[in-house]
C-alpha cells in the first residue's frame, strides 16, 4: 500500500528532484560509471555555456523510501535519517503518513487497542485515500483487530506449522499421495 502511494502522487514529487539545477525543464540523466555505480549528469546543453552545477543526490528508490518510513527512527543511519527529513519537508502528504505509520506501530507495541477507534477516526481526517480503504478494512474484522492489539497472546507458532504443512504439500503437489503427506509432515521437524 505505501508502495502504491509512493509510486503515485507523492512518487511525481519525489521525481521533481532530480531537475537539473542550472535548466529546471531538463531531467538529469543517469550515467553509468566503474564498478555499476551510476551518476548524475546534465543532457548536452542543458547548463547553458555555465560551469557544470553540483550534482545533486538521487532520489531514492520506492524500496528505500519504505524502508525509511516503516523502520523505528533509531534504526535508521545518519544519512538515512537526513534523506528522510529532506523528503519528508518535500512532500507533506508523506509527512502525514510518517505520523500515522508511527503511531500505529506505537499502538501495536505497547498493545494499547482501546485507541484504535481514534487512530481510525484520525486516518479517516487525513487525506491519503489508501489510508482510508486500510482504515475500511480493519472496521470489517474490528473486534478481531482490537484483541490483537490488547492481548499478549500470539497465534505465531500455529500460523508457523500451517505454513509448513502448505510448503510440504506444494513440494509433493503432482507426485506423492496423502500417505506420503501425512508421513512427511509428521516426521519432519
Amino acid at each position: 500500500m505505501i508502495a502504491r502511494f509512493l509510486a503515485g502522487r507523492a512518487g511525481a514529487r519525489l521525481a521533481g528532484t532530480l531537475h537539473s539545477p542550472a535548466a529546471p525543464n531538463t531531467l538529469l540523466r543517469r550515467v553509468p560509471g566503474p564498478a555499476g555505480r551510476t551518476f548524475t549528469q546534465e543532457p548536452a546543453g542543458a547548463g547553458g555555456g555555465r560551469a557544470p552545477a553540483p550534482k545533486r543526490s538521487e532520489a531514492p528508490t520506492v524500496r528505500q523510501a519504505v524502508g525509511w518510513l516503516t523502520r523505528h527512527p533509531d534504526n535508521l543511519s545518519s544519512g538515512q535519517a537526513l534523506r528522510l527529513k529532506r523528503i519528508l519537508a518535500d512532500c507533506p502528504e508523506l509527512a502525514d503518513l510518517r505520523r500515522h505509520i508511527s503511531d500505529f506501530a506505537k499502538m501495536m507495541k505497547n498493545l494499547e487497542g482501546h485507541l484504535l477507534p481514534r487512530s481510525i477516526k484520525a486516518v479517516g481526517g487525513s487525506e491519503l485515500p489508501p489510508l482510508h480503504s486500510f482504515a475500511r478494512n480493519l472496521y470489517k474484522d474490528f473486534d478481531a483487530v482490537t484483541a490483537d492489539l490488547t492481548l499478549p497472546y500470539s497465534s505465531g507458532m500455529a500460523e508457523g506449522h500451517v505454513n509448513r504443512v502448505k510448503f510440504l504439500k506444494r513440494q509433493g503437489y503432482g507426485r506423492a499421495s496423502f500417505d506420503l503427506l501425512r508421513r512427511r509432515v509428521l516426521l519432519t521437524p
